[in-house]
Formats: C-alpha cells, sequence, structure tokens
C-alpha cells in the first residue's frame, strides 16, 4: 500500500465538501499541511471551511497564513478584508482593500468593495470618491447602483440576473469512481 500524498488528503477533503462533511474535510486540509507545510490551496480551502462554521479565531490565521505565503496575491487580501468586514472591524478591512490596490491598482474588485465599507461606516467623502473612480474606470456594478438608490427597481432586476448568471455558470462536479475509491480509503 503506497503512503499517501499532501494532494491526496487534499482531493479527499474536496470530496468530504462534496458530501457535507464538512470535520472531515478539515481533517484531512490539516494532514495534507502536515505533510506539506506551504500548501497554499489546502490553507485556502481551510479558511473558507472555518468561515462556513463560524469559527473566527482560526479563519483569520489561515488568512494571515495565506498573506505569508504568497503576499502578493490580491485575492487573500480581498477575503481578508471581506473577513474583517463581516467582523465589523472596517478598519482593517479597508486598509486590506487598500493593499490590493497597492499591489495592483487595477484590481477593479477592490472599488466597490471599498464603497461598500465607506458607504457602511457612512464616510460620505470616500465614498463619494469611489463612485467617481468607478465612473472613471466605466465599471457599471447593479450592486453599487443599487446602494446609490438610482432607479432601485431597474437595479435590484440587473443584480438577481447578474447573481443568477453566474451560479448558473458554476462548472458541474464530477468526480470519477477512483477518486471516490481512494476517498473512502482515507477516511
Amino acid at each position: 500500500m503506497s503512503k499517501l500524498t499532501a494532494f491526496d488528503y487534499y482531493n479527499s477533503a474536496k470530496i468530504s465538501i462534496v458530501e457535507n462533511n464538512l470535520d472531515q474535510a478539515i481533517q484531512n486540509l490539516k494532514k495534507a499541511i502536515f505533510l506539506e507545510k506551504n500548501f497554499s490551496q489546502a490553507y485556502f480551502l481551510l479558511s473558507i471551511l472555518y468561515a462556513s462554521k463560524n469559527l473566527k479565531k482560526e479563519t483569520l490565521k489561515t488568512l494571515l497564513k495565506l498573506i505569508e505565503l504568497e503576499p502578493n496575491n490580491l485575492w487573500h487580501y480581498n477575503n481578508l478584508a471581506l473577513f474583517y468586514f463581516l467582523n465589523q472591524d472596517f478598519t482593517k478591512a479597508e486598509k486590506a482593500m487598500i493593499k490590493c490596490l497597492e499591489i495592483n491598482p487595477n484590481f477593479i474588485i477592490v472599488y466597490p468593495n471599498l464603497y461598500l465599507i465607506y458607504r457602511t461606516i457612512c464616510d460620505w467623502k470616500k465614498s463619494e470618491e469611489i463612485e467617481k473612480k468607478l465612473d472613471e474606470l466605466s465599471i457599471d456594478s447593479p450592486f453599487i447602483n443599487i446602494l446609490r438608490f438610482d432607479d432601485f427597481e431597474k437595479n435590484l432586476q440587473s443584480a438577481k440576473l447578474l447573481v443568477n448568471n453566474f451560479l448558473n455558470n458554476l462548472p458541474k462536479v464530477n468526480f470519477s469512481y477512483q477518486r471516490r475509491e481512494k476517498h473512502n480509503k482515507i477516511r
């Protein structure tokens, strides 16, 4: 019998997620990380699982580890900002978003996120600056338009359509029998 690799545990964790066995997925990801200390994909998936289980301390620790491993990855800072935003630490959320812009000023996802942060904390001056930047970059976001309260009903329908299109275009998960069989051995 061959020894299981970090990638084997990682794949098994993904199958456990599909089977809605999040605790097993977490255990498999921890095993993958134990075998491969810098396995950023495992840390990323682990951060999502911790967040879904509302394990705030573990989520933050894992997100910070991802940034340590990949300090120029915009998405790690974006996810860290989202974590801080959801936990109502708006100052840290803003700092993480600003770090995204320092790495890449053209990372357009940051602008709607910053806009939402500024609107939440009632910083109207900064939210207005972001609105101007969005207009300058020709970013038409139905989510921002909803916050602007311009033609609310039209923009709400546009936002729903955007979300539905995104969800309908997600790839379908199809695991082969062989991968499932290997997963069952790991359990």
